[in-house]
């Protein structure tokens, strides 16, 4: 009778606290299924990226404050839950040329801590963590986060609609084949669920 009680004992507490760790850990991580998320695909350089149904896909244009939703330019796409958030709650590839003139012969490592320099001293941003070397998809990578109301990305620089609040921001850029691939995203659990999605088909 002792040995039933023990085991009934043991398996109650092993139930509840799988149950408690599952809780937890969808509580920490915020992710959801991506099942039904749609899918984008850019045919020009070979990659294609999910993101959630509800969301709008497209090209921000900062130059005349417009979002076109459309699939995006070749070279720069943008997810956002809606048009009303594009300037503040996104996530933005950008594709550059190393070959091309407007990047002045710089190499990638260059080019990546220049963005870090000037996210790091915008006259809008309050903190700047560390810039890390990592990988991204087995490719060498550059990585940061910031907070502020002020982003500088490859190709365009401009103020984030935060108003009263800084808002988190993240960048991690590779390079591939003489290509710069970055990305600009919120620092949030639904936009780094997105970035784990990014494929070269």
């Amino acid at each position: 009778v002792n040995l039933i009680l023990l085991i009934v004992v043991l398996i109650t507490l092993v139930s509840v606290g799988l149950f408690f760790n599952a809780y937890n850990s969808s509580q920490i991580s915020g992710l959801e299924s991506t099942n039904n998320w749609k899918t984008y695909t850019n045919t020009k350089y070979k990659y294609s990226i999910k993101y959630p149904e509800k969301f709008i896909a497209g090209f921000s244009d900062v130059v005349r404050a417009e979002f076109i939703y459309s699939t995006g330019e070749e070279y720069q796409i943008d997810f956002s839950p809606s048009r009303n958030e594009i300037q503040n709650n996104f996530l933005q590839i950008q594709i550059g040329n190393l070959k091309t003139p407007f990047f002045k012969n710089k190499t990638f490592s260059e080019l990546a801590k220049d963005n870090y320099s000037k996210n790091a001293t915008h006259f809008l941003t309050t903190k700047t963590s560390e810039l890390k070397t990592s990988t991204f998809l087995g490719y060498p990578s550059y990585e940061y986060s910031f907070t502020g109301k002020g982003i500088s990305t490859l190709n365009w620089s401009g103020a984030l609609e935060e108003y009263n609040n800084d808002g988190k921001y993240k960048v991690v850029m590779f390079e591939k084949d003489g290509l710069i691939y970055s990305f600009y995203l919120k620092d949030s659990d639904v936009f780094s669920q997105i970035l784990s999605t990014f494929r070269f088909d």
